[in-house]
């Protein structure tokens, strides 16, 4: 999402989770803001990116989801997994959103817009 209305209320989410964690009451009424943005923007990938994280919010009362994966070897072993907070887990998308232009970050959120629906 290119707009500055846009990257300011991706902003504002990342300072609310920065500050607060996964504040349901502070951070839906902006991510619905930022749906309805890439709506006019046009971007199907960010809006349904973003209504599913609102509605995995809503239904969960927070965030439960895991979207740092461990990483693995050559040989697809995983290496020592971190421990992740939900916050760490939740602004990890949001860092993808920043850039979402970009097309690997495209793909990692589509995997996981995927992967919530699945959730």
């Amino acid at each position: 999402m290119n707009s500055q209305n846009a990257q300011k209320l991706i902003a504002e989410i990342a300072k609310v989770v920065t500050k607060n964690g996964v504040d349901t009451e502070s951070l839906l009424p902006k991510l619905k803001e930022l749906r309805e943005q890439a709506k006019l923007e046009q971007d199907p990938l960010m809006a349904r990116s973003v209504r599913m994280a609102y509605e995995h919010i809503e239904n969960n009362e927070g965030w439960e989801f895991a979207t740092i994966k461990p990483e693995e070897d050559e040989e697809g072993n995983l290496l020592e997994e971190e421990s992740h907070t939900a916050e760490e887990h939740f602004a990890y998308l949001v860092s993808l959103w920043e850039k979402s232009d970009n097309k690997y970050n495209r793909d990692e959120i589509r995997t996981i817009a995927n992967e919530l629906n699945e959730f």
